[in-house]
């Protein structure tokens, strides 16, 4: 289960049919890739994102995106998926700066509401367990967010 918000000190907030969309990325993803229990996905600034940045990953700069999971390492999660869906456990949160992702999405030449949901679903195949320490790493993780952004009637 995801459930998106918008944190206070948002001044750009995405409109209804971003938010409509990045809701339907998020369930499409977490269908496929199960983070164990309730997600939280937080649309902020780069502020708040660099703070928490700097908190938890010892690097005072602004990010476009940060996972943070409250299941152990190596943890099973699929046991009794049963028992987070009853006791609606936290499984993390993702962090999504919509700062950065304007300005990436100028970079690139797409709309703001498509890199919000390229980095929803990376921020949330962190969480399943993904990974891009590597180059083959990326290319998998990259690969995968492509197939799961692709139209929905693809999937």
């Amino acid at each position: 289960m995801v459930r998106l918000h918008c944190s206070p000190a948002l001044v750009d907030i995405p409109d209804a049919d971003c938010i409509e969309r990045l809701n339907q990325v998020a369930r499409r993803t977490l269908r496929s890739h199960d983070a164990g229990g309730i997600v939280d996905v937080i649309l902020t600034d780069d502020e708040e994102v660099r703070r928490l940045n700097c908190s938890y990953r010892g690097r005072d700069q602004a990010t476009d995106v940060l996972s943070f999971s409250f299941v152990e390492q190596g943890q099973e999660t699929v046991i009794a998926p049963e028992f987070f869906l009853t006791q609606d456990m936290p499984a993390g949160e993702v962090y999504i700066s919509v700062e950065r992702a304007g300005a990436q999405a100028k970079e690139l030449g797409v709309a703001t509401d498509e890199e919000l949901a390229r980095l929803l679903v990376h921020g949330l195949l962190h969480l399943a367990g993904y990974d891009h320490q590597t180059e083959s790493e990326l290319l998998i993780m990259e690969q995968r967010t492509e197939q799961l952004l692709s139209p929905i009637s693809d999937a």
